[in-house]
């Protein structure tokens, strides 16, 4: 939930509503079972042992739930795509039925991008979390992740950005491609029949 509200761009409301609701269910299941839910993970030094690995287990959940809400929309997303290939598949052979297999790669491509900045952005994440544990000072402490920079590194964006242009370029040349063949079938026709009805 915690990544749509950061970059609402990339998602729909329906999906925002259905990580929220699941969200919602999955906390409420928590509290009935006893459980505390805290609306963020903090750092905490103060109280008992046990308040402590409470705390610990809620900012795990919090993380898990959010784990749970970025995986449901990445398997709709993909449901969404596997929906408009078999709905391009159906298609009579033609430019349009081209063009939307064009888009479609595309997107694909982006989302791929997309998935691989996010992977980036865990795995700062998680060797943060690692070195927070590990320190012996953290024993009563509890790791925060909204603290971590997650900022890509130049040549990390250099890549990214590489592999944007890469796909842009790719669905121009294609694009380009599926024109000059359809313009050359109209001239190969004008030269066998003569005029265009």
């Amino acid at each position: 939930l915690a990544k749509i509200e950061n970059d609402k761009s990339k998602f729909t409301s329906k999906q925002y509503e259905d990580a929220k609701k699941q969200k919602e269910t999955a906390e409420k299941a928590y509290k009935d079972l006893g459980g505390l839910v805290s609306s963020s993970s903090t750092q905490h030094t103060g109280g008992t042992p046990k308040e402590i690995e409470q705390e610990k287990q809620q900012a795990e959940y919090a993380a898990l739930l959010d784990k749970q809400k970025y995986e449901t929309i990445k398997k709709q997303r993909d449901n969404e795509y596997e929906i408009w290939q078999n709905e391009i598949d159906l298609r009579k052979e033609g430019n349009k039925k081209a063009l939307a297999l064009i888009e479609l790669d595309y997107d694909r491509q982006i989302a791929a991008i997309e998935d691989y900045e996010d992977k980036l952005r865990q795995e700062k994440i998680d060797a943060a979390k690692a070195a927070f544990e590990k320190n012996p000072a953290n024993k009563y402490k509890v790791f925060d992740e909204s603290g971590v920079d997650v900022k890509m590194t130049e040549q990390e964006t250099r890549l990214v950005k590489s592999m944007r242009d890469k796909a842009d370029y790719e669905r121009e040349q294609a694009i380009k491609d599926l024109y000059k063949a359809e313009l050359q079938s109209m001239r190969d026709y004008l030269k066998e029949y003569g005029t265009v009805q």
